[in-house]
């Protein structure tokens, strides 16, 4: 594996997003739906003197996610569905130049866990992984995140 070193240009970020939420106040529940899309570009250089760059973009749609209010006995969403894809593109990497499509579906359902769909390999997320704890799981960085048949 070839050493790095991080040039001083910083990345580039251009985030977009568009939410729409509906306050219902007889069920205390929000309902968010929308959608957004970012852009990000790194680029860094070897302790070779080469040139790597790392181009991201990915969008996201969130549909009918239902949340509870602060303070009422629910704390997860109740149901609803967020969908993101990420492209990434490699120029120069470390295994050359390479691209990647991710997608990630993560569907709510009321309890202590969501279901993550990951390029078609599913996932169960953890929603109580304390703060700092990966929910993805060992294997994905270190949380509590269980693949499913």
């Amino acid at each position: 594996m070839r050493p790095w070193r991080i040039s001083p240009s910083p990345a580039r970020r251009s985030p977009s997003c568009t939410v729409a939420s509906a306050w219902d106040p007889v069920e205390a529940t929000r309902t968010v739906n929308g959608t957004g899309s970012e852009a990000i570009e790194r680029s860094r250089t070897l302790d070779d003197g080469t040139d790597t760059s790392y181009d991201m973009d990915g969008a996201f749609t969130q549909e009918n996610v239902v949340i509870p209010v602060p303070g009422s006995d629910k704390k997860y969403p109740l149901s609803g569905r967020i969908t993101r894809t990420t492209k990434v593109s490699v120029v120069n990497g470390p295994n050359g130049d390479e691209r990647r499509d991710v997608t990630v579906v993560i569907t709510f359902d009321g309890d202590d866990t969501a279901t993550a769909v990951v390029n078609g390999e599913t996932h169960e997320i953890d929603l109580d992984a304390r703060a700092g704890a990966s929910p993805l799981g060992r294997g994905l960085a270190g949380g509590t995140c269980k693949r499913l048949p």
